[in-house]
């Protein structure tokens, strides 16, 4: 039985190890991201953490070094999922994905037009804590924005099905060019 969700997004540099120096620029979302996992963890005696980045895991410092949970478990944003969180057990989900990467001349991708409305149906869907909604959003238009983190919304939005939650936004930014947004669901 899932009973919260956080989204938070994937950047490496989110871990003030590898993000150091950027306090000014991360720190808003930083504290997002501890809030909303902090939220959700205790409303779940198990965490699961699906999506992310290869390479580094800010799973690590969200779960450990930010909210103290070292017990957690990663699955993958496939098929799959909604038979790994379905059960009487309570859950609790942390969604790791960033929306797109395209917001700027400075963004790893370079400026896009799309990229801004692109996210702001990230944004609505995540507001609106309705998994068809963040189902809907479009992935093929999402890899052209380099929105990483789709496949982990649409992997959760399946294994969410038709249930509707209590939504909060807690952050709702594009540093450095990049979508990201923090939210609840509950």
């Amino acid at each position: 039985m899932i009973t919260g969700v956080a989204f938070c997004p994937q950047a490496p540099a989110l871990d003030p190890a590898v993000g150091r120096g950027l306090d000014a620029e991360l720190g808003p979302v930083r504290r997002a991201c501890r809030a909303a996992v902090a939220r959700v963890a205790t409303s779940g005696t198990s965490l699961v953490v699906v999506g992310g980045t290869p390479g580094h895991d800010v799973a690590t410092w969200v779960m450990t070094d930010a909210v103290g949970h070292e017990s957690w478990t990663a699955a993958a944003a496939d098929d799959g999922l909604a038979g790994r969180l379905d059960g009487a057990h309570p859950v609790a989900v942390v969604v790791l994905g960033d929306g797109s990467a395209r917001r700027s001349e400075q963004a790893p991708g370079h400026l896009d037009a799309r990229s801004a409305g692109f996210d702001e149906g990230v944004t609505a869907a995540l507001a609106g804590g309705d998994p068809a909604r963040l189902a809907a959003l479009d992935g093929d238009l999402g890899c052209d924005l380099l929105a990483a983190g789709v496949p982990a919304w649409h992997a959760v939005a399946a294994a969410l099905g038709a249930r509707r939650f209590t939504a909060d936004v807690l952050y709702d930014d594009a540093p450095f060019g990049v979508g990201y947004v923090v939210a609840v669901w509950s």
